[in-house]
């Protein structure tokens, strides 16, 4: 007897060429194998600063609109985790990385469009849509950090490495896992606010195509 995969696997599946493609873009390469400069970094933690408040507002409105009473404290604690763990983490971790003003003010311009899209598409595509972008960019981050933590020992001290184990970690993986679930729970039609598997490809390759022009954003000087 075929056994069939969860809806979310498949996604990943039928993705995976563009998947690969993210995940051997410039940034995330250098980060994996400790190549990043440290202007490229400081510039990183910016950009992904200004990207995870956004996220933040993402998941409120799933939180929002999620259709099932149960799931609901899901969103709550991804929503804590954005605000404390991570956020934390940039407050700490910046003020360590030096760059010029000029250079973050042009890096978060030339990045904004991440975070333009994944906002636009809580109008446009709705909860589903919303979940279908925060699986896509989530996943990407875990296979990134799983990669680069079977690739070498990361040191917790380095501030990249720090980074890095915070999506490889345990509440980290349940997160991913989660969303994963809220990509099987979705209906399959737009009328009763799903997508199709047509639908769920083309915000998922969307959210890729903008985490990649969004790590590409800190590479505006030529080196």
């Amino acid at each position: 007897m075929t056994s069939v995969k969860p809806r979310s696997h498949e996604l990943v599946a039928r993705n995976r060429d563009i998947l690969e493609r993210s995940l051997n873009g410039r940034f995330i390469t250098e980060a994996t194998d400790s190549s990043l400069a440290p202007q490229h970094f400081a510039r990183y933690l910016a950009i992904e600063e200004q990207f995870v408040k956004a996220a933040v507002r993402v998941r409120a409105f799933t939180l929002f609109a999620e259709p099932n009473w149960d799931s609901v404290a899901h969103h709550a604690a991804s929503i804590e985790d954005l605000l404390g763990e991570q956020l934390t983490y940039f407050h700490d971790v910046r003020a360590r990385h030096n760059a010029a003003p000029a250079d973050i003010g042009r890096a978060i311009e030339l990045s904004s469009g991440l975070s333009t899209y994944v906002l636009g598409s809580v109008s446009s595509a709705g909860y589903a849509g919303a979940i279908v972008n925060m699986f896509a960019a989530e996943t990407l981050y875990l296979e990134w950090c799983s990669r680069a933590a079977a690739s070498r020992e990361l040191n917790p001290v380095l501030d990249l490495d720090a980074w890095i184990a915070l999506h490889v970690s345990p509440s980290f993986r349940k997160q991913v896992g989660i969303l994963g679930a809220f990509v099987e729970a979705l209906p399959e039609t737009t009328a009763e606010g799903g997508g199709s598997d047509e639908h769920l490809d083309a915000w998922f390759t969307a959210m890729l195509g903008a985490e990649d022009n969004f790590h590409d954003a800190i590479y505006f000087d030529g080196a």
